[in-house]
């Protein structure tokens, strides 16, 4: 979103809504960026109820009190209310892994000279912190693995790594506490679990004592699917932001409270798009090759990958839709194709690689073409279309 243009445009858009008696007003825009108190720090915006009053091609703007508004990223909701749409609005904000949010106070019982306790609440100015549920280990490396999660910065450079973990939906967590003489043989690890469009399945973060560096595996159903040796210990955000944070934690999600609205998804009916069988056979066959699903991704465009790496370390093959390529296609041309097609949610759905529809696109000249409704996908070979468009 073009925020120097939204905000050229403010005073018309809010023109007719602001009382003739005030002479100026007021709005906040929410673009996925963090907000900044005056003081500097980062704090989570609450959420709010107001009135949608005008909308433009990037952006829909909320009409919130008597002369303040919200200016809302239209590529970030859940749901495009129309004009006149009475909503709820709830922008992101940095939780806990028990669901409150990060800036909740905290609470602890003391008691007076006689006995009768008392509740004290404690609020540090800037302090959103997201502490792993793990008990105090006797393992110094272990506590100290601990400590950089709940301390380092995400590389969004908002969130710390724990919070990364919440949003990731980081749940059953396991961890090993090893007696000092056993550190090489049993190393100190945190495990747990997530289910994001990048990756479902158990996330490791072990400690190598030999080389003082971290590792991380991804396992499904007890199979290792990914290891990433030798990770720093402040790469330890960008690593795991790489692995399993799908960027969904950004949406701005609305409710309507009274008037229509309608999601990107209810909109369609049945539409398609085509995936070249030249460019998906490869894909097709390094899933075969390495005995694992296929997944079709919408995020960064519209794609299909194996699940997993080639054992040689190559990076995995991509196959984008035509038109849904970020490579080739204008950002607003394809997120628009690709949000008209899909729905305006990122996801990952995953294949078995062994399905008759790809046996087909391996052993033919077709093409693929994915169809969607509000609740089905769908896939079934094409005749490839006449200059490979």
């Amino acid at each position: 979103m073009d925020t120097q243009a939204i905000r050229a445009k403010m005073p018309v858009l809010v023109a007719g809504h602001v009382p003739r008696n005030v002479r100026s007003f007021k709005f906040n825009i929410f673009d996925g960026q963090p907000k900044v108190s005056t003081l500097g720090f980062h704090i989570d915006p609450r959420p709010f109820e107001g009135k949608v009053i005008a909308a433009t091609g990037e952006a829909i703007i909320v009409k919130t009190g008597r002369a303040e508004f919200a200016v809302l990223d239209r590529a970030l909701l859940t749901e495009v209310p129309d004009e006149g749409t009475k909503v709820q609005v709830q922008p992101y904000a940095r939780r806990r892994f028990d669901g409150l949010r990060a800036d909740t106070p905290e609470e602890r019982t003391e008691y007076t000279a006689d006995g009768t306790p008392y509740t004290v609440q404690t609020h540090i100015i800037g302090s959103a912190p997201a502490k792993l549920p793990i008990p105090q280990p006797r393992c110094p490396e272990l506590q100290e693995l601990i400590n950089q999660l709940e301390q380092l910065a995400a590389p969004d450079g908002f969130r710390r790594v724990t919070h990364l973990l919440v949003d990731a939906g980081a749940r059953d967590f396991s961890f090993v506490d090893p007696l000092p003489d056993d550190i090489i043989k049993t190393p100190p690890a945190i495990s747990f679990t997530v289910a994001t469009a990048k990756f479902q399945g158990q996330v490791t973060v072990l400690y190598e004592r030999a080389d003082d560096l971290y590792a991380i595996e991804l396992k499904r159903d007890g199979e290792l699917v990914e290891r990433v040796d030798q990770v720093f210990f402040d790469s330890l955000g960008e690593t795991l932001e790489r692995l399993i944070d799908d960027g969904s934690w950004r949406r701005i999600h609305v409710q309507c409270l009274s008037g229509p609205c309608p999601s990107l998804s209810s909109r369609r009916s049945t539409m398609s798009l085509r995936f070249k069988g030249a460019e998906l056979r490869p894909v097709l066959a390094e899933a075969v090759a390495n005995q694992c699903r296929v997944v079709l991704a919408k995020d960064q465009g519209v794609y299909f990958l194996a699940e997993r790496r080639p054992e040689d370390g190559c990076q995995k093959l991509l196959v984008y839709a035509v038109g849904c390529n970020p490579d080739v296609d204008p950002f607003d041309d394809w997120w628009e194709l690709a949000s008209a097609e899909l729905g305006g949610d990122d996801f990952g759905e995953f294949f078995d690689a062994q399905a008759s529809v790809f046996a087909h696109i391996l052993n033919s000249e077709d093409d693929l073409e994915l169809s969607a409704t509000a609740t089905h996908l769908s896939l079934k070979p094409v005749p490839p279309t006449s200059g490979g468009n």
